[in-house]
C-alpha cells in the first residue's frame, strides 16, 4: 500500500477526555519527516455513526489507518508510529 492517499481516522466523542489528546498526537506525528504524505481526520461517532459501526468502533478514542482499526484506546507516540509503519509496510517515517 502506498502512503499517498492513506487516511488516518481518529474516532472521537464529545464526552471523551482523551480524544483531544489522540487528535493532537496524530497531528504532531504527521508533521514529522517521512509522514507528511498521510492525512488525518476526526470522526465524531455521533455525527458519523454509520462509519463507526462499519468499523466496529465501540469506544473512543479509536484510531483507524487506511480503514483498519488499529487502536481502541489512546496509544503512545511510539506505538502509533510503529502501527503506521506496519500498516504501510514500513514505507513511511524513515525521513527519506
Amino acid at each position: 500500500m502506498d502512503s499517498a492517499g492513506v487516511e488516518i481516522e481518529v474516532f472521537t466523542s464529545s464526552l471523551c477526555k482523551r480524544c483531544r489528546k489522540a487528535g493532537r498526537l496524530v497531528s504532531k506525528l504527521l508533521q514529522q519527516p517521512g509522514f507528511e504524505a498521510l492525512t488525518w481526520r476526526e470522526v465524531d461517532v455521533v455525527e458519523e455513526i454509520d462509519r463507526a459501526v462499519a468499523l466496529g468502533i465501540v469506544a473512543t478514542p479509536a484510531i483507524a489507518i487506511g480503514g483498519v482499526v488499529v487502536f481502541t484506546r489512546l496509544p503512545s507516540e511510539q506505538q502509533l508510529r510503529h502501527a503506521i509503519k506496519e500498516q504501510l509496510g514500513g514505507r513511511v517515517g524513515d525521513g527519506r
